[in-house]
């Protein structure tokens, strides 16, 4: 209910700011910057990067458990499931 309440209220708040919107007379323009046309010719340089990485073993080594976890897999497995 409280949901429901809450799309009503965002909805009539989203028509009533385009109502608002529709309204208002436009802005008047901003200044007006005209340029004479520029024409540049040349190359642009593109970044030349090298690196090099040297390859690394990466050694896993297994955590030594405290507890054998197997059996408590394997004992479910074991009964009869039906």
């Amino acid at each position: 209910m409280v949901r429901m309440l809450f799309y009503i209220a965002l909805a009539s708040m989203a028509l009533a700011g385009t109502a608002y919107a529709k309204g208002r007379p436009a802005p008047p323009p901003g200044k007006v910057i005209k340029m004479n046309v520029l024409r540049i010719k040349g190359r642009v340089q593109k970044p030349r990067v090298t690196f090099i990485l040297e390859r690394q073993k990466i050694k896993y080594k297994g955590i030594p458990l405290k507890e054998d976890f197997l059996k408590k897999v394997e004992t479910p497995l074991q009964e009869d499931m039906f």
